[in-house]
């Protein structure tokens, strides 16, 4: 499959509370109960998500737990402006398999289930 169809579906999507720039995750909201209703429970306890970079979450995300729950901030990486700009230099040709296993991959869900534990 294209790249460009991916985005084409990923933009149908997202409306809040769906992450714009994270891959599939607002048509997960919306097709899928648990992980819409997780996702609704985090934010309804307060919690946010941010793409800002960090560095400590990113080097090593099982030592962040604490401070994700403190701070009220589930992490998440862009992982969509890449994509949109790959995909426009190679001119719309570019197909997923080319580039999927190395698309870094978002764990908000899992984050946001520890929130709402």
């Amino acid at each position: 499959m294209k790249v460009q169809k991916l985005l084409e579906i990923h933009r149908q999507f997202t409306k809040s509370p769906g992450l714009s720039k994270s891959l599939g995750d607002g048509f997960l909201c919306q097709h899928n109960p648990i992980y819409g209703n997780i996702r609704a429970a985090a934010l309804e306890a307060g919690f946010r998500f941010s793409s800002d970079f960090n560095a400590s979450y990113q080097a090593l995300p099982f030592s962040q737990l604490e401070k994700v729950l403190s701070e009220k901030s589930i992490p998440f990486t862009d992982n969509v402006s890449v994509l949109e700009d790959l995909n426009s230099r190679m001119k719309d040709s570019l197909q997923w398999n080319e580039i999927s296993e190395g698309l870094k991959k978002n764990y908000a869900f899992h984050e946001a289930c520890h929130a709402v534990a």
